[in-house]
C-alpha cells in the first residue's frame, strides 16, 4: 500500500559508538511507515530505533490503549535498555527522542512534559467531532475512566538529551508548568501554515513555553504528510476502506513536504553534541 524504504539486511555497522535516535510513530501507524525519515538519518550515522507500540500500532490500534501514553514511554525505555547492551557498533550515552502525532507526545513526555486529564477532557468536550475525540466517542470509550495518576505522572527519561515532536498529539492537554521546566533542546514542527494546525496537534503554543525551543511550520503540509507515500494500489484501496484521507496531498507533493521536514530535523541535529 505504501512506498517502502530500501534496506540492507544484516548490514555490517560502521565502527561505533553511534548516536541514538528513538523514533515513535503516530496512533495507528508503525515504525516502518516512518522509514522515509529513519532511513536518511541512519545514513547520516545515527542508530535509529523505531519500534511498533503495542495497542496503538497499525492493525493493533485500540481506543482504550491510545489514552495510556505511559505505555509508550515504557516502550522507549525498553528500547534504550536494549540498545545500551546490544546496539549495532555500539551506542553513545544518551539519545534523541523523535516522534510524530502520539509519538510526538511520547517524545515530549520523555523530555519532561506532563499531561492533564482535566485539560484533555475539556479539549474533547470542545472537539467531539475531530478524528481523535470522535473516534473515542464512536467507540464509546469512557474518558472519565482514564487513570489520572498515570496519565499525569512525571515520565521524563534522563537518557533523553533532546526531543523533536512533529504535530504532537495531546498538545492541548500538556501543562504549562511542565513545559516551562523542560531543560533539553526541543524542536517542534507543525504540519501546515501558522494558524491552520488543529488545536490538538498544534505545538506552537507548547514551544513558546519551553525554554529555548525552536518551532517550524511546514506550509502546505498536512498531518498525513508524515506517513509514507501511498502506492497507486494504496490510494485506491485506502480510499475505499479508510475514513481518513491518509493518501491525499491537497497542497504539496508529499515527497517535497517530507524533504522539508528532514531538512529541519537535520539542521536541529547538527547542533547536538552527539553527532556521528
Amino acid at each position: 500500500m505504501f512506498v517502502g524504504t530500501d534496506v540492507i539486511p544484516d548490514a555490517a555497522p560502521e565502527p561505533g559508538p553511534h548516536p541514538v535516535i528513538v523514533l515513535s510513530h503516530g496512533s495507528g501507524g508503525s515504525g516502518d511507515k516512518m522509514g522515509w525519515l529513519a532511513g536518511p538519518l541512519a545514513e547520516d550515522g545515527w542508530i535509529v530505533a523505531a519500534p511498533n507500540h503495542p495497542g496503538t500500532t497499525s492493525g493493533d490500534s485500540l481506543p482504550e490503549r491510545t489514552v495510556m501514553p505511559w505505555e509508550r514511554t515504557a516502550d522507549m525505555r525498553a528500547v534504550l535498555d536494549h540498545l545500551a547492551g546490544d546496539a549495532p557498533g555500539g551506542a553513545t550515552d544518551g539519545a534523541v527522542a523523535v516522534g510524530f502525532s502520539l509519538g510526538g507526545h511520547t517524545a515530549l513526555r520523555l523530555a519532561g512534559a506532563r499531561a492533564s486529564k482535566a485539560a484533555f477532557l475539556a479539549y474533547c468536550d470542545r472537539n467531539s467531532d475531530l478524528l481523535d475525540c470522535g473516534w473515542f466517542e464512536e467507540n464509546e470509550l469512557d474518558l472519565a475512566a482514564i487513570d489520572a495518576d498515570r496519565y499525569e505522572a512525571a515520565d521524563a527519561e534522563p537518557r533523553i538529551r533532546a526531543a523533536i515532536a512533529i504535530d504532537p498529539a495531546l498538545s492541548a492537554a500538556m501543562t504549562d508548568e511542565s513545559l516551562a521546566a523542560i531543560d533539553v533542546p526541543v524542536l517542534t514542527i507543525g504540519m501546515g501554515a501558522p494558524g491552520t494546525v488543529p488545536e490538538g496537534i498544534d505545538a506552537a503554543p507548547s514551544a513558546a513555553l519551553i525554554p529555548g525551543a525552536r518551532h517550524v511550520n511546514i506550509e502546505g503540509g498536512t498531518h498525513f504528510s508524515m506517513l509514507g507515500a501511498c502506492r497507486r494500489l494504496g490510494r485506491v484501496v485506502i480510499g475505499l476502506l479508510e475514513d481518513e484521507p491518509i493518501c491525499a496531498d491537497p497542497h504539496r507533493e508529499r515527497a517535497e513536504v517530507q524533504a522539508e521536514v528532514l531538512r529541519a530535523v537535520r539542521a536541529f541535529l547538527d547542533e547536538m553534541p552527539h553527532l556521528p
